[in-house]
């Protein structure tokens, strides 16, 4: 059978019942996982299907009426890459994935419609540039053709590199020994403000009086921290008295 009809009979084959392993996509939330299957063809090729919901909080969050958000897509592509390297390629748990190229094309998206419920995508990927060390993937480049709902759409190419997970730890490593830090390290800190010693301070209808005693008074005593963006009274009429 042709190169083309074996990844033709895979692509009839793919079926949309239920998604995949949410560990073999690198994701924690069921919700968020969007692939349902995959089948690789051959060395070379492999094959994937997901299902877009109809509703998503943040890819179909928007204004316009467009049929599908092109991120959508190219999550559903970074899932089947990150799934055939763990299902197809043998890629041990905690292998660490680095993005380093991408790109995407998608000419027929314009011409889809919008529909009420879920849709189907398809993916036949090509693979090539296979990079493999000590019996272990390294690096890979893909090209990948998408289909929504049987119409052609466009393809997204990457290339990614596979680290273990130990020399990954190395390079991001903290040089005091903590562990490695992630997105919840950076988690945006709630905005606070300085009032200085001897007035009011407050949001709302809470107030405190900034000094030594304070709740809220900072390290050195000489004032106090206050969330959020709080009014700093500094008129005659509301210093703080001379026993605060």
């Amino acid at each position: 059978m042709a190169e083309t009809d074996r990844v033709g009979a895979a692509l009839r084959a793919l079926t949309f019942e239920h998604t995949v392993a949410k560990g073999l996509v690198h994701r924690r939330a069921l919700s968020e996982v969007f692939l349902t299957d995959s089948t690789a063809v051959d060395d070379d090729h492999f094959v994937a299907g997901a299902q877009l919901p109809p509703s998503h909080a943040y890819y179909t969050d928007h204004t316009t009426r467009s049929a599908v958000d092109p991120l959508f897509l190219l999550e559903c592509c970074r899932q089947a890459e990150t799934h055939a390297v763990h299902a197809h390629f043998g890629a041990p748990d905690g292998t660490k994935f680095v993005l380093q190229q991408w790109s995407m094309e998608l000419p027929g998206l314009a011409a889809l419609e919008r529909t009420h419920g879920p849709a189907e995508v398809t993916i036949a990927a090509t693979t090539h540039d296979a990079q493999w060390v000590g019996g272990s993937l390294r690096g890979l480049r893909y090209r990948m053709a998408i289909t929504v709902s049987g119409r052609p759409v466009g393809e997204v190419t990457m290339r990614v590199k596979y680290v273990a997970d130990s020399v990954y730890g190395m390079l991001r490593g903290r040089r005091d020994g903590g562990s490695t830090p992630t997105s919840e390290s950076y988690r945006r800190r709630p905005p606070r403000a300085w009032c200085p010693p001897g007035v009011w301070a407050g949001s709302g209808r809470r107030t405190w009086c900034c000094s030594t005693r304070s709740p809220r008074a900072g390290r050195s005593g000489r004032g106090c921290w206050w969330p959020g963006t709080p009014a700093c009274s500094t008129t005659p009429r509301t210093t703080c008295p001379a026993w605060c």
